[in-house]
Parts: C-alpha cells; sequence; structure tokens
C-alpha cells in the first residue's frame, strides 16, 4: 500500500510553497545515490572469458623510427643485421641438412622491434619471449615457430611473452606456429597462412586485422580451433573483406561455442559501423563519398551508423550482452523515480501524478476520485517529531516515485497479458496511478524504451542477432 498517509493529496489549488532544508538535502542525497547507481549500470558490461583469464606478465611497447639498424639478443647484447643475417643462414643450413649442420635459430627473449623483416626465414626457430613490436614481418615464413607457451611462462616469472604488437604479417606463413600467449595486439594478417597445427590460444588479438588466406587445404581447416581461446576477439576487426571473419563465428556456431560467436559477431557489426561513421567523416581516409559530392549517400551512412550504434550497439552489443538491456530498464527505472520525485516535491501545475480511485455502489453509480498527489510538510513543534517527520515524507515520495517509476517501465503487454496490471495486484488497495503534463511524456517515453530493451533482450537470449 503506498503511503499516502505521509504523502498526501490534495486539490489543484496549492498553497505557499515553504522550504524545507532537510528535505531538500535527503532528497539531493538519494538523487546522487541513484544516479550513481544509474551510471554504473549503463557502463557496465559483461566480462568476457578473455578478460578474467590469467595472462603472462606482456613485454612493453616501444616506440622507435622504422626501420631499426641494430637489435639486441637475448643477454641485452647490441648486434648487427648483418649477424641477424648470419643466424637466418644458420637456420636455413640446419633445416636443409636435416638438423645435421647448421644451428636452429633461438632468437628467444630478443628484441627485434622496428626491423624489416619481410621475407625472412625463421621456420622452427625459438622465439619464446622475442619483441617483434611494429616490425614488418610481411611474407616471412614462421612455420613451426615457437613462443611462450602455458607450461613456460607460469612456472617462470620472468617469462615474457612474444610480442608483435603492431607488426606487419602480410603473407606470413604461420603454418603450425605456436604463438600461445603471444600478443599479437594491432597486428596485421591480411593474407597471412594458417593450419590446423597453428596455435594462437590465448593470445592477444586486440584490434588486429583478421583476413587470413586460404590454404589449398582450405575445406579442412578450423580456424576456431586456431583461435579458441584467445584473448579480446571481440576487438579483431577487418579493412576489404569480412568473409573469415563470417566463417570463424560459423564454425564457432558449428561447435557450440555460442560466446566465442557472438563476440565475432560483434567484432564484425561494431567493424562494419566505425566504416561507415568514416566514410561519413570529411577528415578520414575513407571518406571518399565527399570527393563526388554524393551527399545522400553521406547522409545515409552517417544516419545509418548512428542508429546501429544507438540501438544495437550501446544496448545490447549485436547480441553480445543479452542481458544488458535489463540492465538499462532497471537503469531507465531508477532515473525516471528520480525525475518524478521531483516533480511530485516540487509541485509543477503543469505536471503531476494522480492517484485514480474508483468506487462502486449498490445502486449502480460509479464514483472515480482524481487528486494529485503532493509532498506534505512536516507540521510537527518539536524539533526531533519535525525531523522524524521530514524523513518519513521524504522517504515516501520516493516510494511513490519508484512504484509509478515501474508501473511505467512493466506496462508492456498483449491483450491480457499485461505487466503493470499483476503489478497493481499486488497491492491491498484498488486505485491507479496517472501522470499528467510533462510526467505523462516522460512515463510513456519510459514505457516504449523498456519494450524496445526487453525486445533486445529476448532476441538476444533466444536467438542469434546478426548472425549469417
Amino acid at each position: 500500500m503506498l503511503p499516502f498517509a505521509a504523502v498526501g493529496t490534495g486539490p489543484r489549488t496549492l498553497q505557499a510553497r515553504r522550504i524545507s532544508y532537510v528535505g531538500l538535502l535527503l532528497t539531493a542525497a538519494i538523487a546522487l545515490a541513484i544516479a550513481f547507481v544509474v551510471i554504473q549500470v549503463l557502463v557496465s558490461t559483461q566480462p568476457s572469458p578473455e578478460e578474467t583469464a590469467s595472462n603472462p606478465t606482456p613485454a612493453a611497447e616501444v616506440s622507435c623510427k622504422y626501420p631499426a639498424n641494430f637489435w639486441k639478443d637475448g643477454s641485452g647484447n647490441r648486434r648487427t643485421l648483418e649477424e641477424l643475417k648470419e643466424v637466418e643462414r644458420h637456420n636455413a643450413e640446419w633445416l636443409s641438412s636435416k638438423h645435421r649442420q647448421g644451428g636452429a635459430a633461438d632468437l628467444s627473449g630478443a628484441d627485434l622491434s622496428c626491423l624489416d623483416l619481410h621475407d625472412y626465414d625463421l621456420r622452427e626457430a625459438d622465439l619464446t619471449g622475442t619483441n617483434f613490436s611494429q616490425a614488418n614481418l610481411s611474407g616471412a615464413n614462421l612455420t613451426g615457430a615457437q613462443g611462450a607457451t602455458d607450461e613456460q611462462c607460469p612456472r617462470n616469472p620472468k617469462c615474457m611473452v612474444t610480442n608483435l604488437t603492431g607488426s606487419q604479417l602480410k603473407r606470413a606463413r604461420l603454418q603450425s606456429a605456436d604463438f600461445t600467449g603471444a600478443m599479437l595486439a594491432r597486428s596485421d594478417l591480411t593474407l597471412a597462412v594458417f593450419n590446423d597445427d597453428s596455435q594462437l590460444f590465448d593470445a592477444d588479438l586486440n584490434g588486429v586485422v583478421f583476413e587470413p588466406s586460404e590454404p589449398p587445404d582450405a575445406k579442412q581447416l578450423s580456424l576456431a580451433d586456431v583461435t579458441y581461446p584467445a584473448k579480446h576477439l571481440w576487438q579483431l576487426t577487418y579493412k576489404q573483406d569480412p568473409k573469415e571473419l563470417t566463417h570463424l563465428a560459423n564454425q564457432f556456431h558449428n561447435d557450440g561455442r555460442n560466446e566465442q560467436e557472438r563476440e565475432i559477431v560483434y567484432a564484425i557489426q561494431h567493424a562494419r559501423t566505425r566504416v561507415e561513421i568514416n566514410a561519413c567523416l570529411p577528415w578520414r581516409d575513407e571518406s571518399t563519398l565527399w570527393t563526388g559530392h554524393r551527399y545522400v549517400k553521406i547522409a545515409s551512412n552517417c544516419l545509418a551508423a548512428s542508429m546501429n550504434t544507438l540501438v544495437f550497439d550501446l544496448s545490447f552489443q549485436y547480441g553480445w550482452n543479452p542481458y544488458r538491456p535489463l540492465y538499462i530498464i532497471t537503469a531507465i527505472w531508477l532515473f525516471c523515480g528520480v525525475l518524478y520525485a521531483f516533480i511530485i516535491r516540487t509541485r509543477r501545475r503543469r505536471s503531476a501524478i494522480a492517484l485514480v480511485c474508483r468506487r462502486e455502489y449498490r445502486d449502480g453509480r460509479t464514483i472515480v476520485r482524481r487528486t494529485r498527489i503532493v509532498h506534505r510538510l512536516p507540521c510537527a513543534v518539536n524539533a526531533l517529531d519535525s525531523l522524524s517527520q521530514t524523513f518519513s515524507r521524504e522517504l515516501a515520495v520516493w516510494r511513490v516515485a519508484l512504484f509509478f517509476s515501474l508501473e511505467s517501465a512493466l506496462n508492456i503487454g498483449f491483450q491480457e497479458f499485461q505487466f503493470g496490471r499483476w503489478l497493481r495486484l499486488l497491492t491491498t488497495r484498488e486505485y491507479d496511478l496517472q501522470a499528467e503534463g510533462w510526467a505523462r511524456t516522460i512515463a510513456g517515453t519510459q514505457s516504449l524504451l523498456s519494450l524496445l530493451m526487453l525486445a533486445l533482450a529476448v532476441w538476444a537470449l533466444f536467438g542469434r542477432p546478426f548472425a549469417s
């Protein structure tokens, strides 16, 4: 039962307004607390398994001038590029002689950042902890190369994972390469070649351009097994063609790995929306439409990208976060509760919340009473009693406001299935709360947004949004 004894109802004729400073402080404190909860709810993101997984200590990313003219070995000694070529030559001799001559390339812990290593032959090399940050490995042969593995790093507190942050791996041959736990953030894997023995387990794929090539045995290649369970799958991207990402999502779906499928679908849609946004910004390199003065196409791209971001990305991340719409409904309920509380407390003439009571008599008459709910000021003389009345009546205002906000949020249904009606059946009195003026507009908007969020939540929980 609503605390009408504490809140009170009254006619439209309002008395002169008096200020309760304790009430104002209490109102502000409750509003700030609810605002804090709303902000936490809106920014909350469902944690992914990659973010909560243990991660070895990563090597620090470097900033350098490309291309560098020296490198450092695992002991930190400065070496020339000719010495690196000699390591490559010995490795090639070791491979061609079937491990009888030369020596395997041991570059573990070496710093090869910012080097131009295109077309280098580093097959079966030991690259554990090697720093390739911002190096050019386009066309390099890393077949059978070994990086840091899960068995090595947890037992060695000084272990550094292989760092390929920002490296160019276009057309690199990565068959049977083991880069478990490696850092591949912002690297480019365009036309890189994998096979079923390649391993990116627990690798950091944040911002990786994932457009690998299809080897001759592409029908037997499972990219899902190569990338499962890598970190930050949801931040993969593409430049030209999302075909391989779509293929990866379908493989995850066929394997029953629904979480990974949702992450890849989000990555595809997010990257596509970003391309549309860049196409309609004149200062972006991708905005070629401006040179052709195709303003209708520009406007449609901007509108589509904005709607996709607002309705599908921020709300439930293209289906990856199916519970976020429910969090948003909760946040809207609390936020609108704050607005209704201020409407009740300030006694606005053009906006109010009214109590509607219907009473039926035996003679067939039906009398409907409609009165505004207003905030009642304390009337006690004693300071302690006045303070007690202030707290109780302020809390009563918030109870009414939050109840009406919940009723507006649940004012959805179909025919006899009305959630708001079921909520009213839980009370001990037969009554209805109706809004007037701006409060009515707020309540209608709240109901529409809650219905939209509920539909998105059901779609994400029981369907495959945006999946091909």
